[in-house]
């Protein structure tokens, strides 16, 4: 006999994607520090395929997230922030 099923409740939350395509002054900037900013996390730069990116760490009531270029940061509470894939994001989310 199969269980019952069950649906998330609705839930609004306000995100913000981690986003590389603003170009300025012939250089790729990203907007890591508006992000770290809104969400109560640094920015770090890593090494990644003979590249230096930005990441934007922050930790959140479960612990440490690191969110990448194409991540969603999604404050799921008043300063409780989570970070998501965009496919996540996108499966769990509607706008």
């Amino acid at each position: 006999m199969p269980g019952k099923k069950y649906s998330l409740r609705s839930v609004k939350a306000e995100q913000l994607a981690f986003d590389a395509s603003k170009e300025q002054d012939d250089k790729k900037r990203t907007n890591a520090e508006e992000l770290a900013e809104w969400s109560g996390g640094e920015v770090a730069w890593v090494e990644r395929n003979g590249n230096t990116v930005p990441q934007v760490v922050l930790t959140a009531r479960t612990g440490t997230r690191v969110a990448n270029v194409g991540d969603y940061v999604v404050e799921l509470s008043e300063g409780n922030f989570t970070v998501m894939s965009s496919d996540e994001f996108e499966r769990s989310y509607q706008v």
